[in-house]
């Protein structure tokens, strides 16, 4: 889960957690507890937290995904021997792989 200082991080990239805002938890979870800025204080931090983990998981699914899919060396043989070989157990190999990738690593669901 995104917390909220990275949450500001994302919203406001510009802002300075010293100068600008202060982040405080008393034990009921974080919350801003100054803001000390011309621009108008987030107040439904539900909201930015939803839209920022979306976004989160989105990188996060993609990042596992590279690191698992076919190299794109591997890529290029199987398209050069399908095309020009008319060989296609690699590449139908390599598409059976990357389903399987991708049902592993499902892209999360957005809430509308």
């Amino acid at each position: 889960m995104i917390n909220l200082a990275d949450i500001l991080l994302l919203e406001f990239p510009h802002l300075s957690s010293i100068d600008d805002y202060e982040i405080r938890d008393e034990g009921n979870g974080p919350y801003i507890a100054e803001w000390n800025n011309s621009e108008k204080q987030p107040t439904d931090i539900e909201a930015l937290e939803i839209k920022h983990s979306i976004a989160y998981n989105q990188f996060l699914v993609s990042a596992k995904r590279q690191v698992e899919y076919p190299s794109t060396d591997d890529l290029v043989i199987a398209l050069w021997e399908r095309t020009v070989e008319g060989r296609s157990a690699i590449s139908e190999e390599l598409e059976a792989k990357r389903q399987a990738i991708k049902l592993k690593y499902p892209k999360p669901v957005e809430d509308k």
